[in-house]
Parts: C-alpha cells; structure tokens; sequence
C-alpha cells in the first residue's frame, strides 16, 4: 500500500503532478495535498505516508524544515524536494537532510518519470525487505515457542508489528492433500497469494502473512477479512482455513495460533472445503465415552461370516450424528481402540500382503486420509478382505492341523505342555491357533487340555493305589492342588471323593457276584 503527500503552497503544481501520475499510470492508494510544511507534519503524523513531494519555499513552514523535523519522527518517508533553477543550491542542500531526489520546475517529460519511478521501486524493495524480516522474526517466534511474555513485547514492538495493542484473528491455510515431499512455495501458494494481495489493492481486507512449516499464517484485523479470503478461495476445492477467536494481546498471538492450528483436524470431520471457525468447536462436547462394548463386538465377529452385522457394528462406532457432536479427540480414541482390534486381528493371519500391512498402517490414524468419509470406507474394504482370508484360512487349515494339535496333546498331556508349544508344533501363530481350536472343539486349548488330564488320571484313581500328588504328577499338573481343582471343574467332585465313589461301587458290585453266586 502506498500513500503520498504532495506540499506546495500552489494548487495548480499539485493537481498537474496528480495528473503526471496518472498520465504515466502511477498509481497509489491514497494521495494527500496541503499547503506548507506545518499542514505536511499534521498529514505525516496521521497516516503512514511513504513518499512526499515538497516545494522548498512555502509559507509558515518551508521545505527543508519539513524534511528535518520529519526525519526525527517519520524516518520511513521519502522526500522528493520541488525548486525553481534559482533555488538549485537550496535543492543540493536538502538532500543533506535526507531528500533522495529533487526536481526542477516546470516539471514534467523523461525526468519526472524516470526520477519518481526511481524512488517508488526503492520504496518498494524497502518494504518487501521490512516485509521478509518481520515474517522471519515472527518466525523465529513461532518456531522457538516463545511464551515468556515481556520477551515477546519487547520483539513484536522492536518489529513494528502490525497489530502490536490491536485486536485481531489468526487464520491458518493449507492446501489439501498437498504432498509435502513435493513442496515448493511458488508453486502450491501462488493462487493464495495473489488472492491476498488483490483484497488488500482493493482494500477489502487488512491483513499480514506469512508461510511457516507448508500452512499460511494469516492475521486479519477482523474475522469477515479471513472469511473473505476464504470465499474467494472457495471456487478451488484444495484449501482450508481454520480461524482463531479474537485475539486482545498480541503477546499471546502463539496461543491463537496453536488454537486455529488445531482446528484444521476438524476438516477431516465437517469436509475438506472451506474453513472452520474455532467459535463452532467450543460447543462440542469433550465428555464422549468410546464405544468399547461393541468394538468388543467387532473383534468377536472378524472371521465369521456375519459380514452384515460387522458392517453394522461399524456403522455404529463410527455415527455421523455422534461423532460431529464431540471434540476430534473422542474420533480419535474410537480409531485407536479400533486399530488395537485390527492388530490382534492380523496376528492370526499366517501371513500379510505388502498391500494389507500398508493399509493397516494407515488406519492407524484418521490423519492419513482425505476425511473421515474415507476412512470409514478403507476400513470397511480392509476388514473384508481380512474377513474372508481369514474364513478360507479356517475351511483349509481347521481340520487337518487341529486334529494334528488333538492327537499331540493326548500323547503328551502329562509332558509340560502350553498353547504356545501346541501352535508352534502344528505350524499356525498362536492366536489364530487359540481361535482355530476353540472353533473346531467348542472350548479353549487350556480347557481340552485339563479335560484330557482329568479323564487320564481317572484310571489311575481307580485302578491303582497311587496317591493324589503323584497321579497329579503322572497326568500333567504342576501341583496336587490345581489337580484337585480341575478335576473338580470337570468331574463335579474332588479325586479323593472320585476314589470314594469308585471304591464303593466296586464293593457294591463284589457283594451282587457273591450273592448270586450263593443262590
């Protein structure tokens, strides 16, 4: 934005050097005139003017006193100082005063143009440097976290920081989808730039950026600023802005920005386009309880072929209606414990495709797609895959390497065997082999296992005279008492009772034969 201000005691000079400007298109954002140089100090003192063009002989207040006095106040101001040939010395002067150009009267052709397009481009590059090096210090800002708050006011105000005691938000963009391996400045922000610099030309909106970590960050003296560039943004669908509340302290600005910065995970919930304003997220609720009855459910039905109500359990978890609801942060812990399933899942598949790992990887985090419109989809895709591998692996490996794993533990049930040395010895991973043989037999590995023990030691109770502890020995179990407690699991009563009962039905049965034999 530039501004001039042009001092001559004569009106004609100042509107045939407004009518110069314009006859060369030398255009600027505000033009001001006045009189002498008391009037240009009073005009200097309310806008941020970057260039004046002054007489040297002026009523109340000549050329070179105006340019003396501005320098102590007004360094950023350029002067181009206006005298006639008999004035030349005066002219030489003031540029030891810190004019940087002068002109002769009349004024006018070449010299005019080439003198003033001089001083613009100088002032131009002024800024785009004043420019580059206050985006680098609020940088260096950001980048270091700064939260020690008398440190933060000495810099903003050091930096001449636009909004330093001003209210303002903060914005931040990102294209969507962009590959940050592939990133380059020009190319991905050039449309977002030139939007900027348009509706700051057309004074529609008054605003600061700068580009930090692949995301603009934008301040705006009011929230219609943002939401403008927003709307002009909106006929391409590859951005989106998260908008801060209102901002009183400059000093706290990091504050606002980590706020709109955390925004920008609500796209993957409301859509990719447009914006979100951090206004609508304190609403939502932050008290949701995850789901975990039915991903319980989930993890039971993966590798049946109830795809239907696995489709429904997913739908459910993962409601449009509940999820919009509540903070990101209750999105996220559905997926994680979601993710917990799958991985125990894929335990149970022998082996995985490059294919499969990858895309289990990924759902580890909403953050890896589009939205969450597509997350649920790779889920639902992923889970059905998995769920008819699995269904295959159990028709082709159930029988033959259960039955194998069967006829291993009732020739070495009274060896130390576990489920992992069963699984290892039949070739299967431990938990596909847990949910394989608890398939096929209709209770667990340890539950078979103690049936097997029990139903052994019966023989033993009945036919020999061993006692507890060694028959417990004999049949597998570490110590009489587990014995004992199993046995009573399975059989209804303890050994001992067991022995009793066998005992009495075997007097029982000697008395009949004697009996019939006496008849």
């Amino acid at each position: 934005m530039l501004q001039l201000l042009i001092a001559d005691d004569n009106s004609v000079i100042r509107k045939g050097i407004i009518n110069l400007l314009n006859q060369y298109d030398m255009v600027f954002d505000a033009i001001y005139e006045c009189a002498n140089g008391k009037e240009a100090l009073a005009l200097l003192d309310q806008h941020a003017i970057d260039l004046v063009i002054t007489d040297i002989q002026m009523p109340v207040m000549d050329g070179i006193d105006l340019i003396q006095e501005a320098h102590k106040k007004h360094p950023q101001a350029k002067f181009i100082v206006l005298t006639m040939y008999e004035d030349f010395n005066y002219a030489k002067d003031s540029m030891n005063y810190g004019a940087i150009a002068y002109l002769v009267k009349p004024i006018g052709g070449p010299v005019f143009y080439d003198t003033i397009h001089g001083v613009l481009s100088a002032i131009k590059q002024e800024k785009a440097i004043q420019k580059q090096h206050k985006e680098d210090a609020l940088k260096l800002l950001f980048l270091s976290h700064q939260h020690n708050k008398k440190v933060m006011q000495k810099k903003l105000k050091a930096m001449d920081f636009k909004f330093y005691r001003k209210t303002f938000y903060i914005g931040v963009l990102i294209e969507v989808g962009m590959d940050r391996k592939d990133y380059t400045h020009e190319k991905d922000y050039a449309e977002v730039e030139c939007c900027i610099h348009d509706l700051c030309e057309s004074k529609e909106v008054d605003v600061f950026y700068f580009i930090l970590n692949h995301e603009v960050v934008l301040f705006s003296s009011t929230h219609e600023g943002l939401l403008h560039i927003c709307h002009r943004l909106s006929t391409s669908p590859d951005y989106f802005m998260s908008i801060s509340q209102m901002c009183s302290k400059s000093i706290e600005m990091y504050t606002y920005y980590c706020q709109a910065r955390e925004g920008l995970k609500y796209r993957y919930l409301f859509g990719t386009e447009g914006y979100v304003d951090s206004h609508d997220i304190r609403h939502l609720k932050s008290d949701g309880r995850v789901p975990l009855k039915r991903i319980g459910q989930l993890e039971q039905l993966i590798g049946t072929p109830n795809i239907h109500e696995i489709d429904e359990i997913i739908g459910d978890i993962l409601l449009r209606e509940t999820i919009i609801q509540h903070r990101i942060e209750y999105l996220e812990a559905v997926i994680q414990a979601v993710y917990a399933v799958l991985q125990k899942v894929a335990i149970q598949l022998p082996q995985s495709s490059d294919q499969d790992t990858r895309q289990l990887e990924k759902l580890e985090s909403l953050y890896n797609f589009k939205d969450v419109k597509h997350y649920i989809k790779c889920l639902r895709a992923y889970i059905s895959r998995v769920n008819q591998s699995l269904i295959m692996l159990k028709q082709l490996y159930k029988d033959k390497e259960i039955d194998a794993a069967i006829h291993f533990i009732q020739e070495n049930y009274h060896k130390d065997i576990t489920l992992a040395v069963v699984s290892n010895y039949v070739s299967l991973s431990y938990s596909y082999f847990s949910h394989a043989f608890k398939d096929m037999t209709g209770i667990s590995f340890s539950e078979y296992l103690r049936e097997v023990r029990v139903n052994r030691s019966v023989d033993y109770l009945g036919d020999t005279a061993l006692k507890i502890g060694e028959i417990a020995v004999k049949v597998g179990f570490t110590t009489p008492k587990n014995y004992t407690r199993s046995f009573k699991a399975v059989m209804g009563i303890s050994p001992v009772q067991y022995r009793q009962k066998l005992l009495m039905t075997k007097r029982v049965n000697q008395i009949d034969s004697i009996e019939r034999v006496i008849q």
